[in-house]
């Protein structure tokens, strides 16, 4: 049984310790492949540093260490324009969040993908007041 998560345009081989990004292999140390399998595994959630460094570095998180600042330097270089994925949030930590799929080209008939991006943008816009106002 392969063990593989693919994500957008990047693909970790977990029993190999391949990762692949757009179709070429990337070379990862194993902290930077244990860092990028741990950020895909809770692609679009948050985690601390401290949970990064207990998690895949197996320390006690009052440590106080800039390994993960400079892993994720390196991880992002070596990911080329991928490497935007993984975000810094300040004061929490990081998040992995892919690029979303491209939208479908435009047929005869349909919205441009210009505009059902605008309509996407203003129906979360209004999502958002509406939570926000109910608080």
């Amino acid at each position: 049984m392969e063990n593989i998560i693919t994500l957008e345009r990047i693909s970790i081989d977990i029993g190999r310790r391949k990762v692949v990004v757009d179709g070429k292999e990337v070379e990862l140390t194993l902290m930077e492949f244990k860092l990028l399998l741990k950020l895909m595994e809770i692609r679009g959630k948050i985690i601390s540093r401290e949970k990064l460094l207990t998690d895949v570095w197996g320390l006690e998180s009052d440590v106080n260490t800039r390994t993960i600042d400079t892993h994720i330097k390196l991880l992002r270089k070596k990911l080329g324009a991928l490497g935007k994925s993984i975000e810094t949030i300040r004061g929490a930590g990081y998040r992995f969040s892919p690029p979303s799929p491209a939208i479908p080209p435009r047929r005869d008939g349909e919205a441009s993908a210009s505009a059902e991006l605008r309509a996407r943008s203003a129906t979360a816009d209004r999502s958002a007041r509406f939570s926000l106002g109910r608080s």
